[in-house]
């Protein structure tokens, strides 16, 4: 287990240094264009990790409106459930409750 946990270290420390020299590699500023009215200068990795947070924050939206939509389902088939539980029980029909 020990070696697990060193293996991870070294991987996560692999992958820091990696992203420091994407880093540094990348400090070359670029203007931006937003629609011809706004043009900020800024250095190319800042104007990446703005980009990969968006996205990020945009699939994190995305992921909770289908689990909201998911939960609805589920409600409704338990309701269902429940009712065809409960006319079973007593022999009814669902037209003749």
């Amino acid at each position: 287990m020990k070696i697990v946990n060193l293996a991870r270290w070294i991987i996560r420390i692999i992958l820091f240094i990696l992203l420091l020299l994407l880093i540094f590699d990348n400090m070359q500023s670029i203007t931006f264009n937003l629609f011809g009215i706004y043009h900020p200068t800024m250095p190319l990795i800042i104007l990446t990790i703005v980009f990969l947070g968006v996205g990020i924050l945009i699939g994190l939206i995305m992921g909770m409106m289908r689990n909201l939509e998911l939960k609805a389902k589920i409600r409704m088939l338990e309701k269902e459930l429940k009712l065809s539980t409960n006319t079973k029980e007593h022999g009814l029909l669902p037209s003749q409750e």
